[in-house]
């Protein structure tokens, strides 16, 4: 079995350990092979400038995108309704004075579409021939 010994306590661990067991040195880079391993730090030093910009560029262009984004949306708002923007107030709609009004402008609107209606109008054109047709002759 190999074994390496701590320079710093003088513990014995395996040659495979890459710390020492009792306090933490690295022993392990003195004698490991070409295939050390990396930590984080150092992983982190040894990154390209290239990898930063591109984690800026990035950054920046979700960041562009998302403003623009807002800005459109704002000019979109203001061009349909141009009084928000210049701070004049919306004229007040007129209150009906009764109930009975209400009820009688809310069913016109139903009352038009209902006359407006193709499949209705062929529908009862078809109950009047059915009521001709069903009426005894005389």
């Amino acid at each position: 079995m190999k074994s390496v010994q701590c320079g710093q306590c003088g513990l014995t661990n395996f040659k495979s350990e890459t710390v020492c067991k009792r306090c933490g040195f690295a022993i392990g880079a003195y004698y490991s092979s070409a295939s050390k391993p990396v930590g984080p730090r150092q992983a982190a030093r040894q990154s390209s400038w290239l990898y930063t910009m591109l984690f800026i560029a990035v950054i920046g262009g979700a960041a562009y995108y998302l403003y623009t984004g807002f800005l459109r949306s704002f000019d979109e708002v203001n061009q349909m309704d141009p009084s928000h923007n210049k701070g004049v107030s919306p004229k007040p709609q007129p209150t009906l004075t009764s109930r009975s009004e209400a009820d009688q402008k809310r069913m016109q609107s139903y009352k038009t579409a209902i006359h407006n209606s193709q499949g209705l109008a062929e529908s009862e054109r078809r109950m009047a021939e059915t009521q001709k047709l069903m009426q005894p002759a005389r």
